[in-house]
């Protein structure tokens, strides 16, 4: 098993777009982690989720701890290559998301949090849909955790006011696009 780190940020919130992938554990006397190249933009507080392909799909994040530099776009690393490569826009600027964005059973992403909007990526169209409703705030830092029905349980997070909020949200996902 391979783990695959992305950006994040260096001492003083400037963020990294770097990308490290640690082989198997050590004894074989390769590197435990070895840079294997950039993503296109330098991106905190971003989400990195494995797709059923293989594939991580890198979404959202912002240039520095800044929430009005948010990005929308999102990207796609191909751990055969090692290459990133742009993935589809997101219908809103996201950061604030790790753990706010969960992989669902047909291979589809729900994303929930770092706005108000939640969204979905459909692994078969390769694009980004806005669900219908909002939630209560950006639920920034808010948890996604699907359900064993394949519903998804949002919790959490602080809204655009930096207010912590215990609100909890069910999202029926289902298995469509």
């Amino acid at each position: 098993m391979k783990t695959l780190c992305l950006g994040g940020a260096l001492l003083g919130f400037l963020p990294a777009s770097g990308a490290c992938a640690a082989p198997p554990p050590p004894g074989d006397g390769a590197k435990d982690v070895v840079h294997i190249g950039t993503m296109s933009v330098a991106r905190a507080a971003h989400q990195g989720t494995r797709l059923p392909s293989g594939w991580v799909l890198v979404i959202g994040g912002a240039p520095r701890d800044d929430r009005n530099q948010r990005h929308r776009s999102t990207e796609l690393f191909d751990p055969a290559t090692g290459r990133f490569t742009p993935g589809p826009d997101l219908r809103a600027p996201r950061y604030k998301l790790p753990d706010g964005a969960v992989l669902l059973t047909n291979g589809d992403v729900l994303v929930a949090a770092g706005d108000a909007r939640i969204e979905r990526f459909s692994a078969r169209t390769q694009r980004f849909a806005t669900l219908p409703g909002d939630m209560d705030g950006a639920s920034e830092f808010a948890t996604a955790t699907r359900l064993d029905n394949g519903d998804v349980l949002v919790l959490g997070g602080y809204d655009d006011t930096m207010q912590t909020t215990a609100s909890a949200w069910r999202v029926r996902a289902g298995d469509s696009d």
